[in-house]
């Protein structure tokens, strides 16, 4: 069955090529803003650098649909992120950006065409369409949002094979899944509960080196070369999946919303349900859960 736990949070940034303001560009063609082909550069210039929204109330939101943040070689969107593979200079200040994005389970090449107004917005054409976007102020880092608990804060779902965002005002979800890139996914959760309070290495893992996230709400996001493979939630804890399920429950309230296996282990009462997995404190009804994990994780057995 599956699960997830659900984390009070905040949203990382905006989907691409679509949003609230979706309109043709009445003044020039796509072709026309790229202007002749030339060779490719290495990155984005500073003129279009920044995070950027669909007007300034969606800024001072935690996050939004419409949300692009533009760095010299990657653009993230709400639904994926990616690296910059080349930028070609148009006409005028356009630039056309070819990007590999990772999102929603998919990786995929995608053509935008970035360009300043008359009026400072960002117009971003992507697909024969147009998007206009205003560039956001600088914002508190993630730890230091004080959006983060308040009631436009969005959950963090966790589950087998992937982390969810969902915004709890739209209810959109980004699938944050497992073997897409770590750094994307470390910021995804950073800004839903703040800057990891601890990084690292270990390099005694059974499945060789890992690298490890681990945040104070008890989440900790595990990846393999550069790739995020999985997740563990260790208590103290109050996070718990969607039936109820947390560190904490006890076997017989476990038993009762999952398929529970018991699995032969050293780590101690070890149960899998699915590609959710777990440990109890001790044998019958009223022992309780002190970890649950999906993914690859660093488990000594």
């Amino acid at each position: 069955m599956r699960s997830a736990i659900l984390l009070a949070a905040g949203l990382l940034a905006a989907c691409g090529g679509g949003g609230y303001q979706a309109v043709p560009d009445a003044n020039q063609s796509t072709t026309e803003a790229l202007g002749d082909t030339q060779e490719p550069a290495a990155t984005i210039p500073d003129r279009f650098l920044g995070t950027w929204d669909a007007d300034d109330a969606h800024c001072a939101r935690p996050a939004s649909e419409m949300r692009l943040t533009v760095s010299p070689d990657r653009l993230a969107f709400y639904e994926s992120a990616g690296r910059v593979a080349s930028v070609t200079p148009g006409e005028g200040d356009a630039v056309r950006v070819n990007v590999v994005l990772d999102g929603e389970g998919m990786t995929r090449e995608r053509q935008f065409v970035l360009q300043r107004t008359a009026t400072g917005k960002l117009s971003v054409i992507a697909d024969g369409n147009t998007t206009l976007r205003t560039a956001c102020p600088a914002t508190p880092g993630p730890a230091d949002s004080p959006n983060r608990a308040d009631g436009n804060a969005p959950l963090l779902g966790i589950a087998p094979g992937e982390l969810t965002l969902i915004d709890p005002n739209s209810g959109r979800t980004r699938h944050l899944t497992f073997g897409m890139a770590e750094k994307d996914a470390v910021d995804a959760i950073a800004l839903a509960a703040g800057k990891p309070e601890d990084r690292g290495t270990n390099k005694e893992c059974g499945a060789g080196p890992m690298d490890y996230a681990k945040f104070d709400n008890g989440v900790t996001a595990w990846s393999e070369k550069g790739k995020f493979v999985g997740w563990s939630l260790t208590g103290p804890s109050k996070l718990t999946t969607m039936s109820g399920v947390g560190v904490g429950s006890t076997r017989k309230a476990v038993a009762a919303s999952l398929d529970i296996k018991p699995v032969d282990s050293t780590l101690g009462e070890e149960f899998a349900a699915g590609d959710l997995s777990g440990l109890f404190d001790g044998k019958g009804d009223t022992a309780k859960v002190t970890a649950l994990w999906a993914g690859t994780v660093c488990n000594f057995r």
